[in-house]
């Protein structure tokens, strides 16, 4: 993963690497000339101040994970789609908008995946209530 050192990446004390937004497209397409070449899963967390998007990128011929966090501002949280490298990102993509509320930029197709269309909000946001809305 040579190829990675270009991108300012950050190592946590679990060697998985936090990266700028405006670097995730580019960081995944050097996974994937890498040999990470599936995106495992996709999700979120929320921190309270603030969310992360977590990528695991993984290898069959290594038998590798590599693990991509994406820190968004609750404010305004947008990250770019990475639907046009992996298609069926987009699943992964629609839950995580709509669970937390990150906006997927260049996304086409952000619409309900799980929950009822008259459910307001994102239920895995620190601030929905327990136990939901009225």
């Amino acid at each position: 993963m040579d190829k990675l050192e270009e991108y300012s990446i950050e190592k946590d004390k679990e060697g998985k690497i936090k990266v700028d937004k405006n670097n995730l497209k580019n960081i995944c397409k050097t996974a994937i000339e890498n040999e990470f070449d599936r995106l495992s899963s996709l999700t979120a967390v929320d921190y309270k101040d603030y969310m992360e998007v977590v990528y695991h990128l993984g290898s069959y011929e290594h038998k590798e994970v590599l693990v991509v966090k994406v820190k968004v501002d609750k404010e305004d949280p947008k990250v770019p789609t990475v639907s046009d490298i992996w298609s069926y990102a987009n699943w992964y993509e629609r839950e995580v908008w709509e669970m937390f509320g990150i906006d997927f930029k260049d996304n086409s197709d952000l619409r309900k995946l799980l929950l009822p269309e008259e459910i307001d909000g994102n239920p895995l946001r620190k601030e929905y209530p327990i136990g939901g809305r009225e």
